[in-house]
């Protein structure tokens, strides 16, 4: 492979994750900000976006840049207004209305800070143009890539099955999703987020920040606009269908044993790191189907040399497609892909003394290593007193700590799953990877940078077993189909001993009580079901409203009952509009110097989208009921920011309403309480009759 290919390959690559500042600016010229006063001009530079606007034949600018500093006038969470020298002082209702697009742009996903100084805007100017049309060209490109591989693949042996497997899995998927589109029942939805009401507000508009820009900016397109979640997870659900379906073949394609797998299949099906992926908003079973497609890729790469090279580009093509998509969507697992490129790179461009060099000195790379890891340490002790350190930086350099030994929780956590087969098979199937490196493109080593990336940043305070639960969700779909090499290695251990062909069918009966017995830890941490019932039979005065009409998907603590209790009260009163007393994005655990503490947020069935409202009492409730004149059904609801200790409990709202609706529930903590605050005791959820 020649080298200048290499790096247009690459070239290619970055323009696919071009994510960096490319989001249009949510104005247009001629725009009318404030009556009277026309946006002119939108003067776009590197450290800043200045906007001009007309009013009377004066000119009035405003500059926007980006800050992390916390300010208290004039500022969002990522932008800050400021005057431009020279310039008259704008009308302060132009101020206000700038602001408003640009908390619209922080509240988009995918939106990032779009003037961000980058040299793809010097070098790539064309990128400019809108997201969606780079997402559609990528996974566009991902699918004729994949299609053409598996045309080479159909012709090998055992090839296929493959095929037919990955046709009847998209058959599969989409009768799945015309049966099950608006159709999935709430209690079974499973929020894989935590955060403040706020944001469980968002995700019933599809607006979660786990979702990554290809996906949200091409669910309009398939679900439309408004309250989407159930689509979505309607989507995730036949996205599980097709990965069941095409795992199926993989395995049979992989293993040649049609028992394991099933056996195989059967606990992936009732893994619950599987079921909440294919119950929740994350995009895990998306990126897992990115994997797969990418498993064609390197299928291709392996056997270049028995291929045309024009397959063997397509197969570079298709995994780097691959990971700028699956960085794109969620940065962790791109990271897959990246480890792949970079053992792609090594294999076709090192020079044979180099490979040589690295080979007979690998006493010395190892110490190179334990020198990266001592610097990391260091990085560490700066960053406890020095919290500028960018948080990924902190995140990334935690994954390549070979100092660290978090690794080897990794066999503790997949204790999440139904039985002792599923980390005893995993593990196998790592151990017989690590025999062929760069034979598998690194796999291995990939996931483990990850794991010890998820450990790093997970919340050791609180509540790590959902922080595990939800990352490690991300990774079953890779942990899946490394599974099948824990069958290869018993069958190559089995071949090399020598041993008696019936070995095998013992091994197989072993899983099988490792596939039924019973998990090791994880789910009592994580859903809270028994100590929701203990507590309905010992103190049932307090429940006004039937706790297990919500608790019914893998997961069940506060975040997960709240949104299936928003999604149950906003389809029994499908005509109203809901108006909620919630902490503002800015604020988190709501300290003082974050500003204001709290919103107006108006949600509902007629709103394609929500509403904010500025809060400073009691009093702001008149100004939303007046921007929602034409709704004649408003509600109002007390949501979990208002269960918090120490802050407003919302009552003076709530008592110019009628109570219509109320959920008592235990508090069921997983949060680090600096960031979110503490709830009180019993939480209780409440709807309002304003209107």
């Amino acid at each position: 492979m020649k080298k200048t290919l290499w790096f247009a390959l690459m070239l290619t690559f970055v323009t696919g994750c071009a994510r960096t500042s490319l989001p249009l600016f949510p104005l247009d010229r001629g725009e009318d900000l404030v009556p009277g006063c026309k946006v002119t001009t939108i003067q776009r530079q590197l450290p800043f976006i200045r906007v001009t606007c007309n009013q009377q034949g004066k000119n009035y600018k405003v500059e926007i840049i980006h800050t992390k500093k916390v300010c208290a006038y004039w500022c969002t969470r990522h932008y800050r207004l400021q005057p431009v020298p020279g310039a008259p002082v704008p009308p302060t209702a132009f101020l206000k209305r700038v602001m408003k697009r640009l908390q619209k742009v922080e509240n988009t996903v995918g939106n990032t800070a779009f003037w961000k100084p980058d040299f793809l805007q010097r070098i790539l100017p064309i990128l400019v143009k809108p997201q969606n049309i780079l997402a559609l060209g990528l996974f566009l490109m991902l699918l004729l890539s994949t299609l053409v591989l598996l045309t080479r693949i159909y012709n090998t042996p055992g090839g296929r099955v493959v095929i037919y497997g990955v046709i009847l899995g998209i058959t599969g998927a989409v009768l799945t999703f015309a049966f099950i589109y608006n159709a999935v029942p709430y209690k079974y939805i499973t929020i894989m987020h935590e955060a403040v009401t706020r944001n469980n507000i968002w995700q019933l508009y599809g607006k979660g920040n786990h979702t990554g820009y290809p996906f949200s900016c091409l669910l309009p397109k398939i679900l439309g606009d408004g309250i989407v979640l159930s689509g979505i997870v309607a989507l995730n659900i036949s996205l599980a269908v097709f990965f069941v379906i095409t795992g199926a073949a993989l395995g049979l394609y992989l293993t040649k044993s049609p028992w394991f797998t099933m056996l195989w299949i059967w606990v992936l099906i009732k893994d619950p790191m599987f079921r909440a992926s294919a119950l929740s908003e994350l995009p895990a079973l998306l990126t897992g189907t990115i994997f797969l497609s990418g498993l064609a890729g390197a299928w291709a790469w392996n056997h270049r040399h028995e291929l045309s090279r024009w397959t063997v580009w397509t197969a570079a093509i298709n995994l780097v497609t691959a990971t700028s998509l699956a960085l794109w969507i969620r940065a962790d697992m791109g990271g897959i892909g990246l480890v792949a490129l970079a053992a792609m790179a090594y294999i076709a461009l090192a020079p044979n003394r180099l490979k040589a060099a690295i080979e007979n000195h690998i006493i010395a790379v190892i110490v190179s290593l334990a020198i990266l890891g001592v610097a990391y340490h260091i990085l560490l002790s700066l960053y406890e007193t020095r919290p500028s350190i960018p948080f990924d930086l902190f995140a990334l350099l935690s994954g390549f700590d070979i100092f660290s030994l978090s690794f080897l929780n990794l066999p503790i956590f997949l204790g999440f799953s139904i039985s002792l087969m599923f980390p005893v098979v995993v593990l196998l199937g790592l151990a017989f990877l690590f025999k062929h490196p760069l034979r598998n493109l690194l796999l291995p080593v990939a996931v483990i940078i990850i794991f010890q990336s998820y450990f790093g940043i997970s919340h050791k305070a609180g509540g790590p077993y959902f922080e595990m639960f939800r990352y490690l969700s991300m990774l079953t779909p890779v942990l899946f189909f490394i599974g099948f090499y824990g069958w290869r290695f018993v069958q190559e251990f089995t071949e090399r001993r020598g041993l008696a062909w019936w070995t095998k069918p013992l091994v197989l009966l072993v899983l099988v009580f490792g596939a039924i017995n019973p998990q090791v830890h994880g789910m009592k941490e994580l859903n809270g079901e028994g100590v929701l019932l203990a507590l309905k039979r010992n103190q049932k005065h307090l429940y006004d409203h039937d706790i297990d009409h919500y608790v019914g998907g893998p997961i069940n603590t506060n975040q997960q009952i709240e949104v299936r209790y928003l999604m149950h009260q906003v389809h029994t009163y499908p005509g109203c509009v809901f108006l909620a007393q919630v902490f503002s994005q800015g604020c988190m655990g709501c300290w003082p110097k974050h500003g204001h503490e709290y919103v107006l947020i108006a949600f509902g069935l007629p709103l394609k989208g929500t509403k904010s409202f500025p809060y400073d009492g009691p009093q702001s409730l008149q100004t939303a009921m007046r921007d929602l004149h034409n709704t004649d059904c408003v509600m109002f609801y007390r949501g979990m920011d208002c269960n918090t200790l120490g802050k407003d409990d919302c009552m003076a709202i709530a008592k110019t309403g009628k109570l219509v609706n109320r959920l008592t529930m235990p508090s069921l903590r997983y949060n680090w309480p600096h960031e979110y605050g503490i709830r009180k005791q019993i939480i209780h959820l409440e709807l309002y009759k304003l209107r």
